[in-house]
């Protein structure tokens, strides 16, 4: 038991450096979805020194003959753009895309460690060392899981007004790996808990399953000596 708990708790160091990780991941990919999804429609010319207005062209307005004139003195010529905000399918896509990221750095932090120690467990299997017991993954991916469960009573305290409702930030960044979970279930916006219902808290429970179940995919994949590498970048030579 005090080896499964060990184990849980170096899981659950990588299980939160992901959540960091995924943040950045999300943010950046925003960005990058709000730049495509942004038009520049014009320049304006604006006073380096007083910060004034002193001329704005537009693109659909035609050719401008004076920005060379207000070249020429030295004024600031900056772009005018028109941001759209991602909605619709650009969010979806978005939100899709920095999810698959975030669940293949989930996966290849835990699997490493996890497929390590199923080796070794088979190994010991063999020499009767240790009984069997194919469901240790699933078993320590609980274990890892339970500061993120605590976490979420602390959202149902506060549903009950027995804590400040505030509390949905910080159960937002812990448990940030899925925050496509999170925004389904509680709302992207939402910045308190007086806003999201019971069934809204009780449907962000099922994010609590997949650390669980990737821990015991990929022990179950070390047990039997199965290595992902050897399916998806090497190719079996051809027989002749």
């Amino acid at each position: 038991m005090q080896k499964n708990i060990k184990v849980a708790f170096a899981c659950w160091i990588r299980y939160m450096i992901c959540a960091l990780l995924a943040f950045f991941i999300y943010l950046s990919i925003s960005v990058l979805s709000v730049g495509t999804f942004t038009d520049v429609i014009g320049y304006e010319a604006r006073n380096s020194k007083t910060g004034e207005t002193l001329y704005v062209h537009y693109y659909e307005d035609g050719d401008d003959a004076l920005i060379e004139q207000y070249k020429d003195q030295g004024i600031e010529i900056s772009t005018l753009a028109l941001r759209n905000e991602l909605s619709g399918t650009p969010k979806f896509f978005t939100v899709l895309i920095a999810q698959i990221i975030t669940l293949i750095i989930v996966f290849s932090f835990i699997y490493k460690h996890l497929w390590a120690l199923g080796d070794s467990d088979a190994n010991l299997v063999n020499f009767d060392h240790i009984k069997p017991n194919r469901l240790r993954g699933l078993i320590i991916g609980a274990f890892a899981v339970i500061p993120n469960v605590l976490s979420w009573f602390i959202l149902l305290f506060a549903k009950f007004g027995l804590i400040t409702d505030k509390v949905i930030h910080i159960f937002r960044f812990i448990n940030y790996q899925w925050f496509s979970i999170i925004n389904l279930s509680l709302g992207e916006t939402t910045i308190s808990v007086a806003d999201v219902t019971f069934g809204q808290i009780l449907l962000s429970l099922t994010m609590f399953l997949i650390l669980p179940l990737i821990s015991e995919c990929s022990y179950l994949l070390g047990y039997n000596r199965i290595r992902l590498s050897e399916k998806f970048i090497y190719r079996k030579k051809d027989r002749g």
